[in-house]
Parts: C-alpha cells; structure tokens; sequence
C-alpha cells in the first residue's frame, strides 16, 4: 500500500522540528511494510536540504520525498505518484485550507485529512487497518 503524507504540518513543523507523534505512526507504518512517501510545498535547495536531514535524525529517511514546484498545481504532482491513500492535515496552506481542498471534486483518491497532525496517532498500525479504515470513513461519509 503507497501512502503519500504531507510533510508540511503532518510530519515538520513550521521551524523544521518533527511532529514525534507523527513520526512514530509512520515508523510503525513502514514496519510493517507500507510504502510510506512525502509531499511537500517546499522546493528551495535549502529547504529539501533541511528536510532531508530531519527526515535522517528521525529514522524516515528511507522515504521519498515529492515537492511541488512554484508553477505545478498538487492533483498533478500527485497524480503522477498513484498513492492509495493521501493523508493530509488541515492547515497545511497558507490560507488555512488543506492541499485536498485543492484537488478536483471527481478525483478518486481515498484521502484523511486531519484536524491537527497529532490525529496520526488514532489511525491504525498496519496496512491493512488503515485501508479498512479509510473505506469504513468514506462509506460513513457518503451515507450522510
């Protein structure tokens, strides 16, 4: 299962610090065999660079890290990575919204988006769970 993360909010905070809730969750999730990605608005050398590093320090830097360039728009960048599942947090732009809010209506992508990145920590440890999981939320969003 890929699972692509947003890396703004979810996993860093704004000073580069890691969300340790976050990080843990995630740790477990590539455990236990999920393909774990990042994406992230950052695009300066810098900045990936910075990235790059806290990922290490924090045991994740095994995973891959996407950015979105100035020009590109998120559905493409994420399009191209086929992820299962996209979590999200809300908050994550500048104007306060989420990078879901930004993706086309009759995209079909299972997606979370969390009120705060430390909602991580109620998703599920495996795989699995968590697809089962996001099913059970879409079907209970669907019914209302």
């Amino acid at each position: 299962m890929r699972v692509l993360v947003c890396l703004d909010a979810v996993v860093l905070n704004a000073d580069y610090s890691v969300n340790e809730v976050s990080a843990k969750k995630i740790r477990t999730w590539l455990e236990a065999g999920a393909d774990v990605e990042f994406l992230t608005k950052l695009n300066k050398f810098l900045d990936l660079k910075k990235i790059d590093d806290v990922l290490k320090e924090c045991g994740l830097d095994g995973a891959k890290v996407h950015k979105k360039m100035d020009d590109d728009k998120f559905q493409k960048v994420i399009e191209g990575i086929k992820p299962h599942l996209f979590i999200d947090c809300k908050g994550t732009l500048d104007d306060g919204g989420s990078i879901s809010d930004k993706l086309k209506s009759d995209y079909k992508l299972k997606r979370l988006v969390l009120g705060s990145p430390e909602d991580i920590a109620r998703l599920p440890d495996l795989p699995d769970e968590l697809k089962d999981h996001v099913q059970e939320q879409a079907e209970a969003a669907s019914a209302e």
